[in-house]
């Protein structure tokens, strides 16, 4: 099988090298790689992106002094030390406070401009939950926060600010700059607006050379997407579409945790790698699956401009890229397997070999690039499928709207001690039997094709129960008994769902209708489960990496994970 690493680009780029020598490595970081890996396990960060990549450069095992971390969203320069001296010297230099660390912020203001120059110092908390807050001077939590800013430049309500820090506190500059009225674009934890990305840059750092002790500032250029959002271009126009393979590549160092799963557990060769709404081309989504593409456009995008996507992605080193035509308004219905619509052949480049699998933690899939408009997993799922393997082991689970029976087959990898797979589609149902066979768990596995509420009520008849259900109905399903519509219906579904729950059980409810806020859908699954009696507990789960939010209130993906007490 074409591995999707083989082809596509390096994750660091050598170009982003701002300086080095033996006792220093000063690099530009991208915006969406993260500095520390959240899981030690598996290191995906930049200093062991760096290390790996001096190491293939050098021959010779790199250890690097990590002093500095920016937020993964930011960029910009960020020093490591090379040598055991930088390493002292960087350590001194840091905790005092003599390194000066400038950044550019994109933010806006409201009909307020912000001030040619101000100070700002508030008392901050450690982070809780994922969020810094300002507290009263007097509150024991706080710790002191000072930055001093100045307005470079403004238009209408947007504006640049260039800005320094005294100290150097978790999301310091996002938190201070919100609490006076001025978000960070693209910063949605902090009230900032949609964005393609998060507008901070670290643009300068000064500091003693460790060695010479000479006075050194290394300047990493303000990406062009600053200007961009001072012009108010939110998102990529159709006539700059010549524009999107730097898009694509930006995306691709965003998807790093993704891309550098390697032939392990974890071992990932399908996603999303780029979420066109959420990314500043909302007319196109680019998906990869083992090494090849899967491009999404809305069928009213300009021919031309379609085409200069078909050439980004095929840029890329993708093997080969098949073409979707989605509906440009949600309403219009297409039938799926036309070839205006999903041409069975690829693009640009090759077909895909038959039978086609990928890979996900741990578990096969098949999968089809060319036949309509679905591929036979839904990527935004992952994350949720390795939930479900997570709660899986001795469990009897129950997949409803299975659709190919991917959290089936996920679950029973994990050791579920059985799978019953619920859709009233054949052909789907026939999919996950081929999935199940391809992971030697079919002995496990059962199908039932039929309407899901139907078979809910059989099944509370019978007095069955399950200890994990999966509930991931479409916007609309209408069977020959039953119609099921994503709002009001949400409560009886997660009702009935509830009535099959074993004590202690687990359901899952999810729901891609973008008409729901996630508190609520939240809501109507809470309300859905106290009808049907049900003590439990209730949690809401962000969307996956590589599905991000369009704004704080409307992700593509909505997640509740109900705990039966």
């Amino acid at each position: 099988m074409p591995s999707v690493r083989a082809r596509l680009p390096e994750l660091f780029d050598a170009r982003r090298v701002l300086f080095e020598d033996a006792d220093l490595l000063v690099v530009d970081k991208p915006a969406g790689l993260a500095c520390q890996s959240p899981d030690p396990a598996y290191p995906d960060d930049l200093v062991h992106l760096l290390e790996a990549w001096l190491a293939r450069r050098d021959g010779a095992e790199v250890r690097l002094g990590v002093h500095q971390r920016l937020d993964r969203d930011t960029s910009g320069v960020i020093v490591y030390a090379k040598s055991p001296r930088a390493n002292a010297s960087l350590a001194t230099q840091f905790e005092q406070r003599t390194v000066t660390k400038e950044y550019v912020a994109g933010v806006t203001s409201g009909q307020r401009a912000p001030r040619a120059h101000a100070r700002l110092e508030h008392a901050l908390t450690e982070r809780e939950r994922g969020r810094v807050t300002v507290v009263p001077p007097t509150d024991p939590r706080g710790r002191s926060a000072v930055l001093e800013y100045t307005t470079l430049e403004r238009r209408h309500e947007r504006a640049l600010l260039g800005v320094r820090l005294e100290t150097g506190r978790t999301h310091q500059i996002r938190v201070q700059l919100a609490h006076v009225g001025m978000p960070i674009a693209g910063d949605l934890d902090y009230g900032g607006i949609a964005q393609r990305r998060m507008m901070l840059h670290a643009s300068s750092l000064g500091l003693l050379h460790p060695a010479t002790g000479a006075s050194m500032r290394f300047v990493a250029k303000v990406p062009t997407a600053f200007r961009r959002f001072l012009a108010g271009e939110d998102t990529l126009p159709h006539d700059r579409f010549d524009a999107l393979e730097g898009t694509f590549r930006d995306a691709w160092v965003r998807r790093a945790p993704l891309v550098a799963a390697g032939a392990d557990a974890r071992a990932i060769d399908a996603f999303r790698l780029f979420h066109g709404e959420a990314e500043g081309a909302p007319s196109v989504a680019l998906d990869v699956y083992a090494g090849f593409g899967v491009l999404h456009v809305h069928d009213d995008l300009p021919p031309e401009a379609e085409q200069q996507a078909v050439d980004a992605a095929a840029r890329l080193g993708l093997l080969g890229v098949y073409l979707k035509r989605r509906p440009a308004r949600a309403n219009d219905l297409v039938t799926t397997r036309t070839a205006d619509v999903a041409p069975a052949m690829p693009v640009a480049g090759v077909p895909h070999p038959s039978p086609f699998v990928v890979r996900e933690h741990g578990v096969r899939y098949l999968v089809e690039l060319g036949d309509g408009l679905s591929t036979g997993i839904f990527l935004d799922q992952r994350d949720n499928r390795r939930r479900v393997m997570e709660a899986a082991p001795g469990a009897r689970v129950l997949n409803l709207f299975a659709y190919t029976g991917a959290f089936s087959i996920a679950a029973l990898v994990a050791g579920a001690r059985e799978a019953v797979t619920v859709d009233a589609a054949r052909p789907a149902l026939a999919w996950a039997e081929r999935n199940a066979a391809l992971n030697d768990v079919s002995t496990r596995h059962r199908v039932v094709r039929g309407d899901v509420f139907a078979v809910l009520e059989d099944l509370v008849a019978e007095g069955a129960s399950f200890d994990l259900v999966v509930c991931d109905p479409p916007t609309f399903s209408t069977t020959k008994t039953s119609r099921f519509r994503s709002g009001s219906d949400w409560v009886a579904l997660a009702e009935a769902c509830g009535r099959v729950l074993a004590p202690e059980g687990a359901l899952l409810c999810c729901s891609n209708d973008r008409r729901l806020r996630p508190a609520g859908f939240a809501a109507k699954v809470r309300d859905g489960a106290a009808r049907a009696g049900l003590d439990c507990t209730l949690r809401a789960h962000a969307p996956p990496l590589d599905f991000p939010r369009v704004s704080v209130d409307d992700s593509p993906l909505k997640s509740v994970w109900l705990t039966r007490r």
